[in-house]
């Protein structure tokens, strides 16, 4: 066991003490295997943990930036691109709302977030070539309505009569078609219908990091007084304690007229003999900050990441490179190669034709690489920040 993790297993002692609330985590929802009706999936506690844990958000839309990066094209059966210019129309703005990469960030954020993405397919005819619309509808609105038939079946309509759609602002709900919604899903091992959030396998490190933020939040924030003006007059009786009138003047004078900012003094001069006892409080004891990098770490190996994408001093490019392809070649791209054959299937592409995912423009994958021109069109996509990239080129001796 790390110092770290001991550290750890004694918060849960620390922060009844203190007060915290530690039930930061969604209660397990057993769903029955024939269960009829409306399904409520689990989004208040995905929907908050990826909204105020910083690890958990700062890793899941990195992830969704490097997914994003993704172009489509249309295949024959034997591989050959299709040039299809209403293929090229349609993906470049698949809703009015969003362009296509902004499409995929909601895409991954959601199904890594609550394990459900839901994407409606607007098409009011079956002529058309393509839908006029794709829009990412987001689990906390769009309840699936099940049948209770699960095995057997021989289409989705069979064990999905509908999805509805709740309005909370206009307090109205609308209806859509199986036919009409692609739903995505990390499948529960339990059951292979209902999608279960990946957050909720990382139960304690996103707990345990939560907890290491308040602890050192309650520290700033709530540590009280930052030392002890004492008397320390001795006398041949012993000590000699200050008068009440004394204690409060050298009280308001330490408070008011002492300090650095315009007119204050910096320097107390009194009669009384004093001395100073500093009040702190041993963080580096605990380890806080250690123990939030040692559950980043565990939070980025359960999305298919590589800490050389984060910041850090120590990153070199062959580090940053190396850990690039490896995550485009273990990560990205086969859940690119599963979202473009469930598109294939949604969007009826006939023929033996279907959607494959690109990233053959990404330079990094290539090569060929030019350190200067990977590095900026890294930051131009977001998969790392300026700051890296002035590191990075500081440890090649750049500048």
């Amino acid at each position: 066991m790390t110092i770290t993790t001991a550290f750890g297993n004694i918060f849960s002692n620390i922060t009844n003490f203190l007060g915290f609330n530690t039930d930061y985590f969604f209660e397990s929802q057993s769903r029955l295997i024939g269960q009829k009706g409306a399904i409520y999936l689990d989004i208040e506690e995905p929907y908050k943990i990826f909204n105020e844990n910083p690890s958990v958000n700062q890793v899941i839309r990195k992830k969704s930036n490097m997914f994003a990066n993704m172009e489509l094209k249309l295949v024959d059966k034997n591989g050959e691109v299709i040039e299809d210019a209403d293929f090229k129309t349609f993906f470049a703005n698949p809703n009015i709302y969003q362009s296509f990469n902004s499409f995929l960030r909601s895409y991954i954020e959601q199904k890594d977030v609550y394990g459900n993405s839901f994407i409606y397919k607007n098409q009011s005819s079956s002529l058309q070539k393509y839908p006029t619309s794709l829009t990412c509808l987001s689990p906390r609105y769009l309840k699936p309505i099940l049948t209770g038939k699960v095995f057997d079946q021989v289409s989705m309509k069979d064990v999905i009569s509908k999805y509805e759609l709740i309005n909370y602002n206009e307090n109205s709900v609308q209806y859509f078609d199986t036919d009409t919604i692609l739903w995505i899903r990390n499948t529960d091992l339990d059951n292979p219908l209902v999608g279960v959030s990946p957050l909720k396998s990382l139960k304690y490190p996103i707990t345990n990091t939560k907890l290491a933020y308040d602890y050192l939040n309650a520290i700033s924030g709530e540590k009280g007084a930052i030392g002890i003006l004492s008397d320390d007059n001795r006398s041949p009786m012993g000590g000699m304690p200050l008068r009440d009138e004394e204690k409060a003047n050298i009280e308001n004078s330490y408070s008011g007229a002492y300090g650095v900012r315009k007119g204050q003094r910096k320097v107390i001069v009194t009669k009384s003999a004093l001395k100073w006892q500093p009040m702190t409080y041993p963080t580096r004891d605990l380890l806080l900050l250690e123990q939030i990098d040692e559950y980043f770490l565990t939070i980025i190996d359960h999305f298919g990441l590589n800490v050389n994408l984060f910041s850090s001093k120590s990153q070199t490019y062959e580090n940053v490179k190396n850990s690039i392809i490896q995550v485009y070649q273990d990560t990205i791209i086969p859940e690119a190669d599963q979202f473009c054959q469930d598109l294939t299937k949604f969007l009826n592409i006939q023929n033996g034709n279907k959607i494959v995912p690109s990233y053959a423009h990404v330079s990094i994958l290539n090569q060929n690489n030019n350190i200067i021109q990977d590095l900026t069109q890294l930051t131009s996509a977001g998969i790392i920040l300026p700051q890296q990239a002035n590191e990075i080129l500081q440890t090649e001796g750049y500048f």
